[in-house]
């Protein structure tokens, strides 16, 4: 499902001066619904087999980098989990 850039939300307790994770998801995910929308228009056009790929290759990376921009959850925010190295105690 191509969703519009209308259905991209941005928290409204994001300080917008600094790319914070909320306003960095929404611009992610404008950049994946646009991706996904000429993803769909290569694929109806039979002569674009190598920019299609190209499109996929990216939509794929920009989903990748998604799923990486996600906020931690709190559980997660703890030293050792954060710098995914032990710490010395």
């Amino acid at each position: 499902m191509i969703e519009s850039d209308e259905d991209v939300t941005r928290p409204d307790d994001d300080d917008y001066d600094l790319l914070t994770y909320g306003e960095a998801g929404a611009r992610l995910a404008q950049e994946i619904n646009k991706q996904r929308r000429l993803v769909a228009e290569l694929h109806r056009d039979p002569l674009s087999a190598l920019a299609l790929v190209s499109a996929q290759a990216r939509l794929e990376a920009l989903i990748e980098a998604q799923t990486r921009n996600r906020k931690p959850l709190l559980a997660d925010m703890h030293a050792n989990g954060f710098f995914a190295k032990q710490l010395p105690t």
